[in-house]
């Protein structure tokens, strides 16, 4: 019993440790990640995206000219520690900007883990 004790108050200090983390800056004009894709219009930029992430297993939760959201339930130990009684199931969310101009198109995205997605 002693030794279940002292497993749960270790695996609770790391994830509150790994809560106050902050996450990385990318050394990008918007400081997310992003790429830029030559002579593309973001509608086509937009499918492909669309199709990649339908791939991996995410389904869109919203899409729209310039934005799409995706989401996937998380798995494992992760779902395990972050979900709860009266919770929806916690799910990673990935959200993708598109910034057209004349020649190009620039993608910008954002992960997020998101423990109560219904709320």
């Amino acid at each position: 019993m002693r030794r279940v004790c002292t497993t749960v108050l270790i695996v609770g200090q790391v994830v509150l440790l790994l809560g106050c983390i902050t996450p990385p800056k990318h050394d990008t004009a918007s400081g997310r990640p992003e790429v830029t894709i030559s002579k593309r219009t973001a509608k086509a930029v937009l499918g492909s995206v669309t199709n990649e992430m339908a791939n991996r297993g995410y389904a869109i939760r919203t899409r729209s000219e310039m934005n799409a959201v995706f989401e996937k339930p998380l798995e494992g130990s992760l779902k395990f520690m972050l979900s709860g009684p009266n919770l929806a199931a916690p799910v990673y969310r990935v959200t993708f900007d598109f910034v057209e101009t004349d020649q190009e198109t620039r993608i910008l995205a954002m992960l997020n883990v998101v423990e109560n997605p219904g709320a």
